[in-house]
């Protein structure tokens, strides 16, 4: 053992840059029994060292002899910490595919004082700058900060570590809660007033600006409601603008920095040129981080119906058409719908409600698939009662006389309500017997069950991930504020 140890000793201090690592004295001391995970006094083995200073190969050769790859010293330092510290992404990066656990380099940042029964975080290591942060070099950098790379990745097991929770928790603290209450109170003030808007709305449209002193109030909604909403529409340009050129100048640091890694690349070794152009390849694909948020597609859907309904609202106070109001209340009923959905979007950082909001999209997907299977029941059964009991059959019923009772209808059997049975059974009582007792069993016991049952095993295999992915959430609201 300690021949191993005086080995790589030397060979760490010798000044000669054409030494290299012997493998076969290696392999020759170890079949002499020299133990692969010998430690020196600092509690660091030779896959430390090599993790520090030597090749991938020298590596690959100690994990192959047993080396422990997740061995810590006395200060708890592993060797991906080594790799990480002299700055070896190859390393870092063959260690990581070999095994090594990113969490327990997290650990490092994490000192736990048992006799003060205190927990002390390094978390300034992890983080480039804050808001108020006078560091110009740190703020005029375009590289990813560790936080940035969990939340851009969605590594849901980072981000619940004790470290990364720390951090979030200070920036939440001293910036974050206050922006997400400076964004949820004017959203709901705005969505507020448009429903007392919305309700208050006359069924004559004559009667709107008939008496303006009694209605004056109803104005000063609508100029109030078109400023807010024009200040969010006004935001989301300018984060699609924000987003557009910080995703632009990553990508060209990053592609200026792979094009010089190729002037580095050995000949003998292709496979480094290859892999560098497939990481340029993926970098340019990368896309704006705005329109991976699916939110911000409801969000332009909510302005668009708002802005819909006040460009129909006054081409009818000049045409004054019936069509016209009936169109207006329409849509305004479900803008009202969408602007109070929209508000979940803002819920998300926040540490109670946020896990609720994000497990609505795994519901939602679930719900999709179920409705594929329940549409390839339901559609022929409904072109059933439409042959034998629609408006073209010998026994027509008023229920089934058209396509769009017809649909309604045949929804209210599986849901147990009235779709009048008794008037069925009169027209044909035994087809109506058959179709209605068939469809009854295959949606309302089966589908229903199955559904029931998706969306049970859907919350508890999502419920896990939804906390990690509120928080994810919470540290991207902390991200787009720095």
């Amino acid at each position: 053992n300690k021949a191993l140890l005086v080995y790589f000793a030397k060979l760490s201090s010798s000044i000669d840059l054409c030494d290299k690592v012997n493998f076969e004295y290696l392999q020759s001391l170890l079949d002499k029994g020299a133990d692969v995970n010998t430690r020196d006094k600092h509690g660091q083995t030779i896959l430390h060292e090599a993790a520090r200073s030597w090749g991938v190969d020298t590596a690959r050769f100690l994990i192959q002899k047993g080396a422990n790859i997740n061995a810590p010293d006395v200060y708890g330092r592993c060797p991906l910490h080594s790799a990480c510290i002299a700055d070896y992404p190859e390393m870092v990066q063959y260690l990581l595919d070999s095994g090594a656990d990113a969490l327990k380099a997290l650990d490092y940042f994490h000192y736990i004082d048992r006799s003060r029964r205190k927990h002390y975080f390094y978390i300034n290591y992890l983080d480039r700058t804050t808001p108020e942060s006078k560091d110009k070099d740190a703020a005029s950098t375009h590289a990813q900060t560790a936080l940035s790379a969990v939340v851009e990745g969605g590594y849901h097991e980072l981000v619940m570590h004790p470290v990364f929770q720390k951090l979030i928790d200070v920036k939440w603290i001293r910036f974050g809660r206050k922006q997400a209450w400076l964004e949820i109170i004017p959203n709901a003030l705005l969505t507020l007033l448009y429903t007392i808007l919305a309700v208050t709305y006359p069924s004559d449209i004559t009667q709107y600006y008939s008496n303006i002193t009694k209605t004056w109030w109803r104005v000063v909604l609508e100029v109030f409601i078109l400023l807010l909403i024009g200040n969010e529409i006004r935001k989301e340009i300018t984060e699609i603008y924000s987003s557009r050129k910080t995703t632009n100048l990553w990508k060209s640091k990053r592609i200026e920095e792979l094009r010089r890694d190729l002037e580095f690349c050995h000949p003998k070794h292709p496979q480094e040129t290859l892999h560098i152009e497939q990481e340029i390849r993926r970098t340019r694909r990368v896309g704006k981080r705005y329109f991976k948020d699916k939110w911000n597609y409801f969000d332009w859907v909510a302005y668009v119906m708002v802005v819909l309904v006040f460009c129909v609202h006054y081409t009818n106070t000049v045409l004054k058409s019936e069509v016209f109001n009936n169109a207006f209340i329409s849509v305004m009923a479900f803008s009202v719908i969408v602007l109070w959905i929209r508000l979940l979007k803002y819920a998300r950082p926040f540490p109670n409600q946020g896990p609720f909001v994000v497990m609505l999209d795994p519901i939602i997907k679930e719900s999709a698939k179920w409705l594929f299977l329940f549409a390839m029941f339901f559609i022929p059964y409904a072109a059933a009662f439409w042959m034998i009991f629609g408006g073209q059959s010998d026994h027509p019923i008023e229920e089934y006389s058209d396509v769009g009772k017809l649909i309604y209808t045949v929804s209210q059997i599986s849901l147990l309500l009235d779709f009048q049975f008794t008037a069925l059974s009169r027209a044909s009582p035994i087809v109506s017997r058959l179709l209605v007792g068939s469809y009854l069993l295959i949606s309302s016991v089966v589908l229903m069950n199955l559904y029931i049952a998706l969306l049970t095993n859907t919350f508890q295999q999502v419920f896990d991930n939804a906390l990690a992915v509120a928080t994810i959430e919470r540290a991207a609201l902390m991200q787009s504020l720095e």
